[in-house]
């Protein structure tokens, strides 16, 4: 390959990976509140149009202990993600605790102590 071929492809990938980085941080929460909640992008969803949460765990090697990873919420015009190190991600959580939605859990790895 010539060297104009291998810029241009390594130019077209920092562009697909800055695109791909843009839009996932757009779907992160930002705030919440009774009402709903605030994505960074600044899209509002109600707690009514919520359909579905999933949890997302990620496991201890030694013991098999779960320790949240992320959250993804899932509303009839679109979807919000929390990461586990958001800010009162322990009032979210218990917020969404008290939803009457269906949930579901899955595992995505191990984490080190």
């Amino acid at each position: 390959m010539t060297a104009v071929v291998v810029f241009s492809l390594l130019a077209l990938l920092i562009v697909f990976v800055v695109f791909l980085l843009k839009s996932v941080r757009a779907k992160m929460v930002d705030k919440f509140d009774d009402l709903g909640l605030t994505t960074r992008s600044g899209k509002y969803y109600l707690w009514p149009d919520l359909l579905r949460i999933e949890y997302f765990f990620a496991l201890d090697r030694a013991n098999k202990n779960k320790k949240i990873h992320s959250l993804h919420f899932y509303f009839k015009d679109g979807k919000a993600s929390v990461g586990y190190l958001m800010p009162n991600i322990g009032l979210l959580i218990e917020k969404a605790n008290q939803l009457q939605v269906k949930k579901s859990e899955k595992t995505v790895g191990y984490y080190q102590k």
